[in-house]
């Protein structure tokens, strides 16, 4: 169970395997262009994802708009990588960058246009 907690410090938080269950509970419903033009099933999806997002200092907030970044990119087929673990690794890369250069203070990028 969650504790309660104010949303802008629980995106700061480390991402641990608990919440990122939770988190993937929650998009489960968009994964269908990943697993589609990946051709993985849910389970190896998860597998590779928390192995992936599963290193020392990841924020929450960073995994969480890595993996909104790899649904829109697959929804959209926008410049794709051609495996799986390489778009993954991109997305992590580009939300990193986001909250390091362009939005040190945001929990999301709805937060950037605010």
């Amino acid at each position: 169970m969650l504790i309660n907690i104010e949303k802008e410090k629980f995106m700061f938080l480390p991402l641990n395997q608990h919440i990122f269950k939770i988190m993937f509970e929650i998009k489960s419903n968009s994964l269908e262009p990943i697993l589609k033009h990946y051709g993985v099933d849910q389970k190896n999806l998860y597998d590779l994802l928390w192995e992936e997002f599963n290193i020392p200092g990841m924020e929450i907030r960073i995994a969480n708009t890595a993996f909104d970044f790899l649904i829109d990119c697959c929804e959209n087929k926008r410049e794709l990588e051609k495996t799986l673990k390489g778009e993954i690794k991109k997305n992590i890369l580009l939300s990193s960058i986001f909250y390091t250069n362009v939005s040190p203070d945001a929990i999301s990028t709805m937060d950037f246009n605010s």
